[in-house]
Formats: structure tokens, sequence, C-alpha cells
């Protein structure tokens, strides 16, 4: 599914950056600039990160970044 139309980065894009070691939208954004443009996946990139690294935590799991 497709998270941000400007850049066309997909849910799996960006949840491999987050498992990569991004861990906030902002890094994120700088890194390939979803949410830079009109914003409107600004708030389903929080939820994102937020899903990411709830579950990369309970799972023992952390990312390396």
């Amino acid at each position: 599914m497709l998270i941000c139309l400007c850049r066309g980065l997909s849910e799996r894009d960006l949840r491999g950056l987050v498992v990569a070691g991004l861990g906030s939208t902002e890094e994120i954004s700088q890194s390939c600039g979803a949410g830079g443009d009109c914003g409107a996946c600004l708030s389903t990139i929080d939820r994102l990160v937020d899903d990411v690294l709830s579950r990369a935590h309970a799972g023992g799991l952390v990312a390396v970044g």
C-alpha cells in the first residue's frame, strides 16, 4: 500500500527504513522525502514508526542505527 503518494513510497519501504534504524518521522523525511511535500502522510508515518518500534521492543529486537 502506498503511504506517501508524492514520493511513491510504500508501507514496506517505510517499514524497512525504521527497521534499518530510522526512529522518527523526521529522520524518515530527511532520508527519503516522505512527508516533506504535501504532508498528508505524516500522521500515517508517525503511526507506522510507533508500530514498528513497539513490535521490535516487544519481541526483544531493537533496530540498529
